[in-house]
């Protein structure tokens, strides 16, 4: 492991310089080719991280000898926060998004059950961010938790009250509203002290910056007199945010 980190990451960089280029070329269908490449092999090294932090957690609980040295100097991103039970969440959220890319990206169909899917995904991200009872790692529903529900529920409402508005609310529109409300509210609250480790919260801000780059592509269909040029440049930027964001998430799982 001490070398296949650098190695993944550098194989992400080259991954995402390819498809950049694809992109520009209009060699559409290699780049979403690449695209899912970089997706699984990020999910790859995320369940690697996740097996190796379990390997270190059941010696550390033998205490073997031959590795006592080397565990008191491992350290759990995750742990640190006081929030080790994030760890399968996130796996499992990331194992999600490469399920929902799959749909959108490589098999090009179904876009309401890969939106679905990325809804999961912002749930659980939800539920990582919940601040922590007195308890420590047990989540109640204390007067925190309730007020960060009541404002991610707020907004979802506001952002239907207006698609609505705008009679353009149908299903896909509804999940769609969900993701992007739920990512923006995460993308704040990930950086209340203690919320999570700093390599997740950049990770769940460039996730944002993808979701807004999607929305700004889209917006031509529904305003008319936005530039389709910035529409264009917005599309070619959703996956030079997306990709950095899910490898930095996955990252974030690595014990060292």
């Amino acid at each position: 492991m001490k070398y296949l980190g650098p190695i993944f990451l550098i194989v992400e960089g080259l991954l995402m310089a390819a498809f950049s280029y694809c992109d520009l070329t209009g060699a559409i269908l290699t780049a979403d080719k690449l695209k899912y490449t970089g997706i699984v092999l990020l999910v790859l090294m995320a369940v690697l991280y996740s097996l190796q932090s379990l390997r270190s957690h059941k010696e550390r609980e033998k205490g073997a000898d031959s590795s006592r040295k080397g565990l008191e100097k491992t350290k759990d991103k995750w742990k640190a926060v006081g929030k080790a039970y994030a760890r399968p969440i996130v796996l499992t959220a990331l194992v999600i998004t490469m399920a929902a890319d799959t749909f959108l990206i490589l098999l090009d169909t179904c876009y309401t059950l890969g939106t679905a899917l990325f809804c999961l995904v912002e749930t659980l991200y939800l539920i990582v961010l919940l601040p922590l009872s007195n308890e420590g790692e047990k989540r109640g529903l204390s007067k925190a938790v309730l007020g960060q529900l009541a404002v991610r529920a707020g907004l979802f409402l506001i952002l239907i009250a207006v698609v609505k508005g705008m009679g353009v609310l149908d299903l896909l529109t509804a999940l769609s509203m969900y993701s992007i409300s739920q990512l923006a509210l995460s993308a704040v609250f990930c950086w209340k002290k203690g919320s999570c480790p700093r390599i997740f919260a950049v990770g769940i801000d460039l996730f944002l910056g993808c979701d807004l780059c999607v929305g700004l592509r889209n917006f031509p269909a529904y305003f008319p007199a936005f530039p389709r040029e910035a529409a264009v440049a917005a599309s070619l930027l959703i996956w030079l945010f997306y990709l950095p964001a899910q490898v930095l998430i996955a990252q974030s799982l690595k014990t060292r």
